[in-house]
């Protein structure tokens, strides 16, 4: 009996270890002739969050990881209540920048058990649309 609970205890730490994790980042990558302003509302928050990127300048708009790996995409319809783009002049983009094919991602398992996952999603912003 004393073999079978020393074996349970040595075991609970790599259950516990066993759920992983998943980190998502949201880049906006500024290719347009000037600044652009991107404001964002993350779902379940009433934080707008508001970043100002440069021409040729990456920002990181968004962190967010759930317990588990996942090599799932993440949509942005599931992580933006509501994501603006426009110009410096308040002009807004036309694109929907909603929709996963907005988006580059990039997603890489870092560590097997756990299973980790780091999602990098990266939203290229062209002058074009506007």
């Amino acid at each position: 009996m004393r073999t079978i609970q020393f074996i349970f205890l040595l075991t609970i730490p790599f259950l516990i270890a066993c759920d992983g994790n998943t980190d998502y980042e949201w880049i906006i990558q500024n290719n347009t002739d000037g600044l652009i302003i991107a404001e964002a509302v993350v779902k379940g928050s009433d934080e707008r969050i508001t970043k100002t990127v440069e021409q040729n300048e990456d920002i990181t708009i968004a962190l967010n990881g759930s317990l588990g790996g996942s090599s799932v995409q993440y949509e942005p319809a599931e992580m933006f209540e509501r994501l603006i783009i426009q110009k410096e002049n308040g002009e807004e983009s036309l694109k929907d920048y909603m929709m996963m094919s907005s988006w580059e991602a990039i997603i890489e398992q870092t560590n097997k058990m756990p299973s980790n996952y780091q999602h990098t999603y990266i939203l290229t912003v062209e002058t074009i649309h506007f």
